[in-house]
């Protein structure tokens, strides 16, 4: 019985390792392997290892933090801009005809 029960918390225990190094891997292991992740990660890389061309100084992170804790703060009052070739056309054609005087 002893032995049966250590080798279950052998197994667990090699499953939620391999489990974890699988995921320290890969920093976004939810999103599919494509072109957008790849960038993304690439980006990140480039930006935060200390030497490289892209390297974001820590100053500068903390310049941008506080401006983006603005929009948090203080959020925009106008929803993004938004429209389709339909409502356009609909726009167009239920506006006042101009009369040419």
């Amino acid at each position: 019985m002893k032995t049966k029960t250590i080798l279950t918390a052998a197994f667990v225990g090699a499953l939620a390792f391999t489990i974890t190094t699988a995921r320290a891997a890969d920093p976004l292991p939810s999103w599919n392997d494509d072109p957008a992740k790849k960038a993304i990660i690439t980006f990140v890389e480039k930006v935060t290892k200390p030497g490289s061309p892209g390297f974001v100084p820590v100053p500068a992170q903390q310049y941008v933090g506080q401006f983006l804790a603005a929009f948090k703060e203080f959020p925009p009052s106008q929803k993004p801009g938004s429209f389709s070739m339909d409502q356009a056309l609909e726009t167009l054609q239920n506006a006042p005809k101009a009369t040419g005087d």
